[in-house]
């Protein structure tokens, strides 16, 4: 049985700065709670010089301002670009093999085909999904004309898991493979349509794996081998760590929320911001209610995109008392890396979850067409950064900065430096919570050496440094104003 993702109930020691979680959980209760990383997110070929440093191109265009716009027909297909039979995909592709050939799927084990390999039937589905994102996005993005796929999808080895199992599978037929084929239609219809401003033909072959490639940390087609790579029900595995939702309830969701801007940049920058007004990171549940995935998602299987974007309760009768009413749980770095990739590929953004020991063990997102990382998946709601006056701009570190915080071989620099963009910004710019944490040591009467508020930031800024800076003054003042409890009664007790 396959059984890759399996909840651990609690956060790692040395990792206690990055992670936050909730901004005032309840005391002595909450527990973060991470999945571990998957067997394929561990080697570092996810960190090759391919993806952390982008190729030369593309390294110019940033420079001089210089990109290819969306829109672009070649030569050849200009006349049949209307056709009613959707023959456009065709010709289109057959003049873009760079993108061509990162279309894959994997109808039978271990053999991923490209796109002009398919049987024919399968490139007739294409048209056909391709025809129907012309008509969806003419009626104004309503229902999906094309072949409907519950959302979240039935999990088919639900039958035959454990309580704690944490897999995902799919039909491969009804399910896996509609799913797959409409996100690749409505990404060539925004390109070919130029329904966003940006371009598939920017990007190098090493991004478009994250939109077009149904097999890279996607889904895994069923071995009936009794390895890892098998299930009960013979489909499509999911080998991401999120629930795929179907692509048009994506878009919606992006185009209703107003994250789609005139950049890829600024979309990448708006959806940051979305999730620190609505993300919240799960915990451990310490009372026999069931396991944590059931109570947040209520799905038996990974944590589904749909419940994230759309949220969901804390199905718990203890712990729905101190987060009442419905909220996007995600399941850490991990899960929060997997979300962003789900989600932007279908707006032909793609996004790598970088994991490994030159991480020190957590998920960072990392934006290979922009050449841009976060410093933790976490980053967008840690309380640090959800209280305070940012941009989802502010989190986005270049990638040459990225390797110097993150060098291969120093563990302790890498665990040292997870989170650090958000510790920066609260020196630059405090935020609310960490003025509450700086009434709290003065209401306890620690010295600044021994204070919360140094514990966070002295991981990054020596206390010369911060003097010097004049942060000490900056949290003092802000204070004296701040409407927080713990600063509240500071006041008071200084009359």
């Amino acid at each position: 049985m396959f059984t890759a993702f399996l909840f651990v109930i609690g956060s790692l020691q040395p990792f206690v700065y990055a992670q936050q979680g909730p901004v005032n959980p309840p005391p002595n209760q909450i527990e973060l709670t991470e999945p571990p990383l998957p067997p394929e997110l561990s080697p570092d070929i996810f960190l090759i010089e391919e993806f952390t440093q982008p190729y030369l191109w593309p390294r110019l265009w940033r420079r001089f301002k210089f990109r290819r716009s969306c829109g672009y027909i070649p030569p050849a297909c200009r006349d049949i670009v209307d056709d009613p039979s959707g023959s456009i995909v065709d010709c289109w592709l057959e003049n873009s093999p760079t993108i061509a050939n990162s279309i894959k799927w994997e109808f039978t084990p271990g053999t991923p085909k490209p796109w002009a390999r398919w049987s024919e039937d399968k490139k007739v589905d294409l048209r056909a999904s391709f025809r129907a994102a012309r008509s969806w996005k003419d009626s104004g993005f309503g229902e999906w004309p094309g072949n409907p796929v519950e959302d979240p999808p039935v999990n088919q080895d639900l039958p035959y898991l454990d309580e704690s199992s944490l897999t995902t599978v799919l039909d491969s037929d009804t399910q896996a493979w509609p799913l797959f084929i409409s996100q690749v239609a409505i990404s060539l219809a925004a390109e070919i349509d130029c329904w966003i401003p940006w371009s598939l033909r920017n990007y190098h072959s090493t991004s478009l794996v994250e939109i077009f490639n149904g097999t890279n940390s996607r889904y895994t087609l069923d071995r009936d081998d009794g390895t890892g790579n098998d299930s009960t029900h013979h489909g499509h595995i999911v080998s991401d760590a999120v629930t795929p939702a179907h692509p048009a309830n994506i878009w919606k969701f992006l185009n209703d929320e107003g994250i789609i801007a005139d950049t890829a940049r600024g979309t990448v920058s708006r959806l940051i911001e979305w999730s620190s007004e609505n993300m919240l990171h799960s915990f451990g549940l310490h009372m026999p209610f069931g396991p944590p995935f059931l109570a947040f998602w209520q799905y038996h299987g990974l944590p589904p995109v749909i419940r994230m974007i759309e949220g969901t309760i804390v199905n718990d009768p203890e712990m729905g008392l101190y987060y009442p009413g419905v909220h996007s749980w995600t399941a850490g770095c991990l899960g929060t890396s997997s979300f962003f990739r789900a989600v932007l590929r279908v707006v032909n953004i793609p996004v790598r979850a970088v994991a490994s020991e030159r991480t020190c063990y957590h998920a960072m997102p990392y934006f290979p067409g922009l050449g841009v990382y976060l410093t933790h998946g976490d980053d967008p709601y840690s309380g640090y950064f959800k209280s305070g006056n940012y941009e989802g701009e502010e989190l986005l570190v270049e990638s040459d900065m990225w390797k110097r915080w993150f060098p291969k071989g120093d563990y302790d620099t890498a665990c040292m430096n997870v989170g650090r963009r958000v510790v920066e910004l609260n020196v630059s710019e405090p935020s609310g919570n960490l003025v509450r944490t700086y009434c709290s040591d003065q209401l306890e009467g620690l010295s600044r050496a021994d204070s919360e508020v140094f514990d966070y930031v002295g991981r990054i800024y020596s206390m010369e440094e911060l003097e010097s800076m004049g942060f000490w003054e900056k949290l003092e003042m802000l204070a004296e104003t701040s409407t927080s409890s713990e600063c509240v009664t500071w006041r008071e007790e200084m009359g």
